[in-house]
């Protein structure tokens, strides 16, 4: 993951960096042309783009 390697040199990795059980979820998701459809932080939806 992109994410992964930035939180271990910045020693945040054991609550983020990946999707795992117990960590931070701080997910973007984008579809094929890069629109934003949801932001996702700390387990809420913060975002939600047009469909």
């Amino acid at each position: 993951m992109t994410s992964e390697n930035p939180t271990k040199q910045i020693g945040v990795y054991d609550r983020k960096g990946s999707i795992t059980q117990g960590k931070v979820a701080d997910i973007l998701l984008v579809d094929n042309k890069l629109t934003i459809k949801y932001t996702i932080c700390r387990d809420d939806i913060a975002f939600k783009g047009v469909m």
